[in-house]
């Protein structure tokens, strides 16, 4: 990955951590500039794309998010070789940003769910059923 994309994503986790969202989303655009200039490293963009959105999406910006959260999931799809937690992750992700929508997606959160057991990931499995469970009360 590139060196100073790889900065910019450290420095916008710091910032989004001590709740700077505003420094955040700034770094972390910088940081998927950066990596669709470079053009090696889909993945990395994947991922930087995914914390875009994720910071949008939990400032209230669910509209602004999208773009970024359908681009990230499309290219996580893509890579053959994307390490599983990444591919749970992208999914609960874009799993959040249909209900921020207004548009749940069971299918994202089964989805969601299987990967994270696949993994052994217990927290990642437990949200996904609270999540399942919800939509089919409703």
């Amino acid at each position: 990955m590139n060196d100073a994309a790889r900065e910019l994503r450290r420095a916008a986790q710091r910032a989004r951590d001590a709740g700077r969202t505003d420094e955040a989303l700034e770094l972390q655009r910088e940081a998927v500039a950066l990596l669709r200039e470079d053009g090696e490293d889909r993945a990395a963009l994947a991922h930087a794309l995914r914390h875009v959105g994720d910071i949008l999406r939990e400032a209230g910006r669910a509209a602004e998010a999208d773009e970024s959260t359908v681009e990230m999931l499309a290219l996580y799809r893509a890579l053959p070789d994307a390490p599983a937690l990444d591919i749970a992750n992208a999914i609960r992700s874009a799993a959040l940003q249909a209900e921020a929508m207004g548009r749940p997606d069971a299918d994202l959160w089964r989805e969601a769910r299987e990967r994270y057991d696949d993994t052994g990931i217990g927290p990642g499995v437990a949200e996904a059923e609270r999540h399942i469970a919800a939509l089919a009360a409703n």
